[in-house]
C-alpha cells in the first residue's frame, strides 16, 4: 500500500493521502492474485515432474538386479523376473503407462508455463531499460522491486523445472543401460546354461 500516500509537486517533504485509494487496493489485489496464480501453476508444474521422476525410479528398479546406489530413492517393490517375456512386455507397458499418463494436462501446463516466462521476460526487459535510463515512464523505485522479485522468483523456479526435466530424460538413459546390462546377462545365460544350473554347473569361488 505504499502508493497510497503521494507527494504534492509543490513541496516534496509532505506526504498526501491519494483521492483515490480503492483504486490502489484494486491494483494491489489483482497483482497479489495474479502473482498467486503464476505460483500455483509452476509449483503444480514441479509437482507433476517430481511424480513423474519417482515413478521412473520405482520403474527402473524393477529391472535392476542390483541395487542402484546413486539413485536416492528407497525400493518400494521386488525385482522382475527379467528371464519372462510376459514380465517385460508388463515393464514396457508400465512405462508407456507413466509416460502418457496426464499428457493433456502436462501440455497444458507447458504451455501455461511458457506464458508465464515470456511475460517475466517482458518484464525484465522493461526493468532492465528503466534501469539504463532509456525510459522513464515507471520511476517509481519501490515498484520495480516488486516486480524484480517477482520476475526473480519465477525465473527460479523456472530453471528448477528445467533441471527437473533433464532429470527425467536421464532417467531413460538409466533404463536403456539396465535393459542393456539385463541383455547381456540373459544371453550369457541361454548361451552357458550349463554353467549355472544342472549336475555339471560350477561352483563359484566368489559369490560378490
Amino acid at each position: 500500500f505504499y502508493r497510497i500516500y503521494e507527494i504534492k509537486a509543490e513541496n516534496k517533504d509532505i506526504p498526501v493521502f491519494t483521492d483515490k485509494p480503492y483504486l490502489i487496493v484494486i491494483m494491489f489485489l489483482g497483482n497479489l492474485m495474479f502473482y498467486h496464480l503464476n505460483t500455483v501453476t509452476l509449483s503444480i508444474s514441479i509437482i507433476d515432474l517430481r511424480s513423474k521422476i519417482y515413478c521412473l525410479k520405482q520403474l527402473g528398479f524393477l529391472i535392476s538386479p542390483k541395487k542402484i546406489s546413486y539413485l536416492r530413492e528407497r525400493k518400494l517393490y521386488p525385482t522382475f523376473n527379467i528371464f519372462d517375456p510376459v514380465t517385460i512386455k508388463t515393464w514396457c507397458s508400465l512405462r508407456k503407462v507413466i509416460n502418457e499418463y496426464g499428457r493433456k494436462y502436462t501440455l497444458r501446463s507447458n504451455f501455461n508455463v511458457t506464458v508465464i516466462v515470456i511475460f517475466y521476460l517482458i518484464v525484465i526487459a522493461i526493468l532492465v531499460v528503466q534501469l539504463l535510463g532509456i525510459v522513464t515512464a515507471y520511476s517509481n523505485r519501490l515498484l520495480m522491486i516488486v516486480f524484480e522479485f517477482e520476475s526473480v522468483l519465477a525465473l527460479i523456479i523456472f530453471l528448477f523445472m528445467l533441471l527437473q526435466g533433464a532429470y527425467i530424460n536421464s532417467q531413460y538413459m538409466i533404463h536403456k543401460n539396465l535393459l542393456k546390462k539385463n541383455k547381456t546377462i540373459i544371453s550369457d545365460f541361454s548361451r552357458l546354461s550349463y554353467l549355472y544350473v544342472g549336475k555339471d554347473a560350477i561352483e563359484p569361488d566368489n559369490y560378490i
